[in-house]
């Protein structure tokens, strides 16, 4: 039985069984075969553009004799699907701006999908902020640490449309949900509470830093750091009960 990285494991676990999972990106192909070992799809679309971890995801599914199961298309995003071709879709390992325009070039592929999978590795609050204005439904959210990196994963649901009023943060403030996770934020999730922990610890040391500078990068830098370091001290303070 293949195996998965804690983060990848994750991502994987999140897919709902269904018939057809497209892996865009999908690297080594790893998740692919877990997928179809696990019965968690009946077949998968794996794909990435480029050509070294096409050929290396080529030999590892046919060393686990899954090529009838597990399908190779080398493309760019999601035009290697067909719309209507998969019931959900697995973005992993990619900057957050490119998964956005992957799923705005794919539309027509998402939204004949039950379900995303997204692991977005920068731009998180613009990701959820897309997916809100599209009317797409988080679901859920995770957050983990994997060799001592922090990752979050959106369980997208995509016809169980919501209203921008409904992904409301009102209940906390301002934009918190956006920034940090609504649905981490409703839970108390630990892990997110490590991460605010340090990154307020971070933030410290970047005003310490930056208030012994006279210039105008520097000034308009700490304004900016400052204003992110209370914000997570509220947070902090409101959702977890953290002073300080």
């Amino acid at each position: 039985m293949i195996e998965l990285s804690k983060r990848m494991q994750s991502v994987a676990d999140m897919i709902q069984p269904c018939d057809a999972v497209g892996d865009i990106g999908c690297d080594h192909a790893f998740v692919s075969i877990y997928l179809v070992e696990q019965r968690r799809a009946k077949r998968v679309i794996a794909s990435d553009v480029r050509r070294g971890p096409i050929a290396i995801a080529k030999r590892n599914i046919e060393a686990m004799n899954l090529s009838d199961q597990i399908e190779i298309r080398m493309g760019d995003g999601l035009d290697t699907i067909v719309p209507g071709e998969v019931n959900a879709v697995v973005l992993a390992g990619m900057g957050g701006m490119l998964m956005i325009d992957i799923l705005e070039r794919g539309e027509e592929v998402v939204t004949r999908c039950d379900q995303l999978v997204l692991q977005p590795q920068s731009d998180i609050e613009k990701v959820r902020r897309y997916l809100v204005e599209k009317g797409y439904h988080l679901a859920d959210e995770q957050m983990l640490i994997d060799a001592g990196k922090y990752y979050n994963l959106l369980d997208v649901r995509v016809h169980e449309m919501v209203q921008k009023d409904e992904y409301d943060c009102s209940k906390l403030a301002d934009d918190w949900c956006y920034m940090y996770g609504g649905s981490l934020l409703r839970k108390k999730d630990p892990v997110l509470r490590s991460w605010l922990v340090k990154r307020r610890d971070t933030t410290t040391g970047l005003i310490n830093s930056l208030s012994g500078k006279n210039t105008e990068n520097a000034a308009k830098r700490l304004k900016t750091v400052k204003a992110e370091q209370k914000t997570i001290c509220a947070v902090l303070k409101q959702v977890y009960g953290i002073d300080g």
